[in-house]
């Protein structure tokens, strides 16, 4: 929804409010995933439910949707990339950490702190911050401020341009041949103009958007002072939006990321990063942050994919901006939620879906996995063995053949994009020519094609990438050249409309062209499949939106790969992550927010909780995979409501 765009501000209170769902006074929701049975959702006045937290008010699961509340209370708070499931309540002044959940049928009590997944009572404060006086005059002037911006400077601005720029191409090509009775008559004469122009426009756009993601925020940055409490919604609130929106650019981080330009890409949008040591993959494709010049990355720190660093405090009325500061010698897994404050210093390993702790003695020289987290390893002895491969000179020469074979990568990525931009550009403007004579049929047909075609495209390239062959489970260091080829194989991968066909049969059929092996009457709600060819997924399985089916791990620089099945009938909860080397079993039960550790093997019908995930349950009452459930019988949301209360 378009409305999206406006998350966190009260226009977004105000559209919640007209889809059904009861939003008091001062409410601060910035969570991009809108809810979807928003009848079922009520949220008190001076809630705060921070960013990538997730609440849709259904779920599936056994092959029926299931709908049920959510209740949020007042002046409660939501850390970020939390998950409450349906028939989850959250009483007044209830706090909900980072990387938690609530599962079904828990309570957060009022007055009460909780954390981990799922929840747990804890000490920890997560809503350290000041209260100032927002008015409502404020709110509404915000409000005005943001529709002024859309409606009246934004949409005419793009407006003219588009007319600008087709006016510019039409005059281009006033003179060549085109004769609309002969449809292919003069398109090769109309091509080289188009290709000329989808160059100018790509590459130039690609230039400048580079230039303003590191320019405007610095020219932005001094207006903002550090652990200082400002008001929200007002002109250093829109700055900070500002800020936040510019500098995470998943364009730019797709590109760079995973080869040696990203520590420079970073330090040119604000990241204080300390003494490099480059590997080549210092940080992933996808990292996230509210204000660059508050991030600080230690030397010989290693970052996967998904890492998230919440410099930004906010309550209902204000906010300020404090360091993110991740030590020396560290190595984080994927889907980590960085706050101010966190409490790890140098020398720790942070496995995938950690909660990093904001209380307590500073950790070092350990590792901490799960929510809440407890402590591990901090290194395995065959990941020892195999780090020291690789060093000295060799390293060196290793590096720079990667930088080599990166570069390759980075210029077939761009070229990919830009002949599909190019086709794109072309069919629209021959639908625009033939509008004349064949009116608005001519643009539906060049929305089809455009469709067709993209997803034609995107798969060839992806499973071009690999020479058209499927992964196999491999061990190797991220030295090897196979590695490489993976990374050029990440960089190829997620198709931009996979998520436009999510809870479709639709979304099935691209994820086999992808190469995910998936059986019949699949329900997939939004799962993303990392190195697809690796998984299986059986008949009637259900997948939550968010949820994360992942074939590899890059710890310590060990890069390690193997296959994932799925058995039939089972149901894979909202924002779930099933790692690598996992055997499921038949009519297996994944609850929310819940991690599946690699090689694990659940046993046919269980139900599996927690972060990492242990079984609960053995003996789950479970319907036929293609009847309905009798209203005597149980369903697997009832057992673990009852099992948490």
């Amino acid at each position: 929804a378009p409305v999206a765009a406006f998350v966190g501000s009260p226009i977004y209170n105000v559209y919640l409010r007209l889809l059904g769902a009861r939003v008091g006074r001062n409410a601060v929701i910035e969570s991009r995933t809108i809810p979807v049975c928003t009848d079922l959702i009520s949220i008190g006045e001076n809630a705060v439910i921070r960013k990538e937290s997730v609440l849709t008010g259904y779920k599936a699961q056994s092959n029926r949707i299931y709908t049920g509340p959510v209740h949020i209370g007042d002046d409660a708070y939501v850390g970020v990339g939390s998950v409450l499931d349906i028939d989850a309540t959250m009483e007044d002044d209830a706090q909900l950490g980072h990387a938690s959940s609530l599962q079904s049928g828990q309570c957060a009590s009022k007055g009460k702190r909780y954390h981990g997944s799922p929840a747990q009572e804890t000490p920890a404060n997560f809503r350290d911050i000041d209260r100032r006086v927002c008015t409502p005059i404020r709110r509404s002037l915000y409000s005005a401020f943001q529709l002024t911006g859309v409606l009246a400077i934004y949409t005419p601005l793009f407006i003219i341009l588009l007319y600008y720029l087709y006016s510019r191409l039409a005059g281009q090509l006033a003179g060549s041949e085109f004769n609309v009775e002969a449809p292919w008559t003069g398109l090769l004469s109309l091509a080289l103009p188009v290709l000329l122009a989808s160059a100018t426009l790509f590459f130039g756009a690609l230039l400048i958007g580079l230039l303003i993601v590191g320019l405007v925020p610095r020219l932005l940055m001094p207006v903002l002072a550090k652990d200082k409490t400002y008001v929200l919604y007002g002109w250093h609130y829109a700055i900070y939006r500002a800020i936040a929106l510019l500098s995470n650019s998943p364009v730019y981080n797709l590109l760079f990321g995973d080869s040696n330009y990203i520590v420079n890409y970073l330090r040119w949008i604000g990241y204080r990063l300390i003494a490099v040591v480059q590997t080549g993959s210092n940080f992933g494709c996808n990292q996230r942050h509210d204000f660059p010049f508050l991030c600080s990355v230690g030397s010989g720190t290693m970052v996967s994919d998904g890492l998230t660093m919440t410099n930004a405090v906010i309550s209902s009325s204000s906010f300020k901006l404090s360091d993110v500061k991740i030590g020396n010698k560290n190595y984080l897994g994927n889907r980590v939620h960085y706050p101010a404050g966190g409490r790890t210093g140098n020398n720790c390993l942070l496995g995938t879906k950690v909660m990093v702790p904001i209380d307590g003695p500073v950790r070092e020289n350990i590792g901490l996995l799960g929510s809440p987290p407890f402590e591990i390893p901090r290194v395995v002895d065959r990941d020892k063995l195999a780090i020291g491969l690789v060093e000295g000179e060799a390293r060196k020469q290793r590096i720079a053949k990667k930088l080599r074979h990166n570069s390759i990568t980075i210029v077939a990525f761009l070229l990919c994009h830009w002949l599909h931009f190019f086709v794109l550009l072309f069919a629209g403007y021959i639908g625009l020519r033939y509008y004349p004579v064949f009116g608005i049929w001519s643009l539906f047909t060049v929305s089809i094609f455009a469709t067709l075609f993209s997803i034609g495209f995107f798969t060839v390239v992806e499973r071009g990438s690999l020479g058209f062959k499927r992964l196999q489970p491999r061990l190797v260091s991220m030295y090897d050249e196979y590695f490489w080829t993976h990374e050029r194989y990440w960089k190829s991968s997620g198709h931009p409309l996979s998520s436009l066909f999510k809870g479709t049969p639709f979304k099935n059929i691209i994820s086999r062209l992808l190469g995910v092996r998936i059986g019949k009457k699949v329900f997939d709600d939004g799962c993303s499949f990392i190195d697809k060819s690796l998984i299986e997924v059986g008949d009637y399985t259900n997948f939550n939106e968010l949820s994360v089916v992942h074939g590899h791990s890059l710890e310590e620089g060990i890069f390690k790969t193997d296959r994932i099945t799925i058995g039939k009938g089972c149901s894979i909860g909202l924002s779930a992550f099933v790692h690598y080397g996992v055997r499921m079993g038949d009519n297996v039960l994944l609850c929310a927010d819940s991690f599946l550790m690699k090689g694990e093997s659940p046993e046919a019908g269980t139900t599996w909780c927690g972060n990492p995930a242990k079984v609960i349950s053995s003996d789950v009452c479970r319907p036929p995979l293609v009847e309905i459930v009798l209203p005597s019988m149980k369903a697997p949301a009832v057992q673990a409501a009852e099992h948490f209360q």
